[in-house]
Parts: structure tokens; C-alpha cells; sequence
């Protein structure tokens, strides 16, 4: 659409991956529709951030009403898997 963000570049989906390892290190990968990796910058997922206005630091903001449910009533275990 009018507010796509690099359609040439993305497609139609942008998917944002992080991954956090063990000796606290932590990535991220910037998928294109293709699931083809565009970007491994920090800088860029910033700049998608910004321009769509995402407030991402809680995972629980992006979270739907059933979700959050599932989330609040969940155990430990479950509730890292949000993060994964």
C-alpha cells in the first residue's frame, strides 16, 4: 500500500526475528515476504519501529485480547515461550 515500508526491498510482510543467547548476546534478522534475510541491524529494525510508531520493549503490547489472556493464566514456562 501508500505506507508500505521498502515494498521493493520486504514484499508485502516484514517479519522481525531475535535471538537471545545464552552468554547474553542477542541478534536480530529482518525477513523479507520470501522469508530471505535483508538485514541483520539493529539500526533497521529501529528504523521500521519509528516509522510505524511500535512500542515493542513489553512483548505484552503486541499482544491480542486472547493472548493476554492466555499469557496472564499461563505458567512460567509458557510465558518464555512469548519471547522465543
Amino acid at each position: 500500500g501508500v505506507d508500505a515500508y521498502h515494498p521493493e526491498k520486504y514484499g508485502n510482510t516484514i517479519t522481525v526475528e531475535r535471538t537471545i543467547r545464552r552468554n547474553g548476546g542477542s541478534g536480530y534478522r529482518l525477513l523479507s515476504q520470501k522469508r530471505t534475510c535483508v538485514s541483520t541491524k539493529k539500526m533497521d529494525v529501529d528504523e521500521i519501529r519509528d516509522r510505524f510508531n511500535l512500542f515493542v520493549e513489553n512483548p505484552c503490547c503486541i499482544l491480542d485480547q486472547e493472548n493476554a489472556k492466555a499469557f496472564l493464566k499461563g505458567n512460567a514456562s509458557q510465558k518464555y515461550n512469548l519471547f522465543l
